[in-house]
């Protein structure tokens, strides 16, 4: 009776400018290699043998016709072709001919897939036209780390309760410097914050339920402005969560945006940490959701687990993009600790320096 072969085993950890793989073939062989985030490869011609054919140097693996289907371009020129042949020396066949005035240019390779997918294929050496082999894949990543960092999240809509539109404005009033005359706040996540007509009181019982003038106004302000994601918080949904969703349910009905609840997500007491954990959930989840779909397209997602803040590993289908921010950090941590006990150490230091961020 045939034995069902083992699995691909490939852990990748993407940062802000680099994406680093370890993978270990069905074979039990480990194999370490390094792309760019942007989900590119990076080399230099060396030599034309023609305006079609050339030698290349490609600081990655070589295989033989692995590299079919990608795209050839150069940075500073308009010029760019499909490779259609290449061996593993390093001499490249390209559709269209080089233009005569360039000479050893530096390029790039791009398949226009995520770096992940990218790692798994040069890993594999699986070509574009190929699917994947079964692969058990583990990632940790900074996507929603550098987004936060960088304000390139989401166009998001906070809904609260009536009397709290300035919940964030305000916050604790904790401050960095207590002495600064000059407070520096930081900016607002939100797009906007609308209030809603509604009450829960602190035993969890609903005073005043929302209304369909209330979700109206609701889906009015999602379909003029256009925003990708809505988080909302109520007062006292810790306790009973039934208005946030009956809003979330009559906005779903009309339309696709992307939602979170605060008590669903975080069912905190405190009103203020709950609205802002909420906004931070709300403002990457479409920058995560859409990325962590492009991996799935590739691999099982049954078979991804992706590392979180706390140096757990949840499926996709369980993982939140709150869990996320220090999602690159923690899988080194965990590396860390784990070699610290292996050599007998109970203090250690770690840092995780980035493109974008240090830890």
């Amino acid at each position: 009776m045939a034995t069902m072969k083992e699995p691909w085993q490939i852990s990748v950890d993407t940062g802000g400018t680099f994406t680093d793989c370890v993978a270990q073939s069905p074979d039990g062989e480990i194999s370490y290699l390094k792309v760019l985030s942007s989900g590119r490869i990076g080399g230099v011609i060396r030599a034309a043998k023609s305006r079609h054919i050339f030698d290349v140097v490609l600081k990655t693996v070589l295989a033989k016709g692995l590299y079919i289907g990608y795209k050839l371009y150069l940075p500073n020129y308009s010029w760019n072709s499909i490779i259609v042949a290449n061996d593993n020396e390093g001499e490249f066949e390209v559709k269209d001919p080089l233009p005569k005035h360039i000479k050893k240019p530096i390029f790039y390779l791009t398949a226009n897939e995520e770096a992940p997918i990218l790692a798994a294929r040069l890993a594999t050496q699986t070509p574009l036209k190929t699917e994947l082999p079964g692969i058990q894949f583990r990632l940790g990543t900074t996507k929603a780390t550098n987004a936060l960092l960088e304000g390139k999240g989401s166009s998001t809509l906070l809904i609260v309760t009536k009397g709290f539109k300035d919940i964030l404005k305000i916050g604790s009033q904790q401050r960095p410097d207590l002495f600064a005359l000059n407070i520096k706040k930081r900016k607002n996540l939100p797009k906007a914050v609308i209030e809603i007509d509604e009450c829960t009181n602190a035993k969890g019982e609903v005073e005043l339920a929302i209304s369909e003038l209330a979700i109206r106004k609701c889906l009015e302000e999602v379909a003029t402005q256009a925003y990708e994601s809505v988080a909302i918080s109520f007062k006292n949904s810790y306790k009973n969560q039934q208005n946030e969703l009956k809003l979330a349910e009559g906005i779903k009905a009309q339309s696709n945006i992307s939602i979170t609840c605060s008590a669903a997500l975080y069912p905190a007491i405190k009103y203020l940490m709950r609205t802002e954990t909420t906004v931070v959930n709300a403002y990457l989840t479409p920058t995560l959701s859409s990325y962590f779909e492009s991996i799935a397209k590739h691999i099982k997602k049954e078979n991804i687990r992706v590392m979180t803040s706390a140096g757990t590993l949840a499926k996709l289908d369980s993982f939140k993009a709150k869990d996320s921010l220090l999602s690159g950090p923690a899988g080194g941590i965990k590396g860390a600790a784990k070699v610290a006990q292996a050599a007998g150490l109970t203090k250690v230091l770690t840092i995780d320096m980035g493109g974008t961020s240090t830890d």
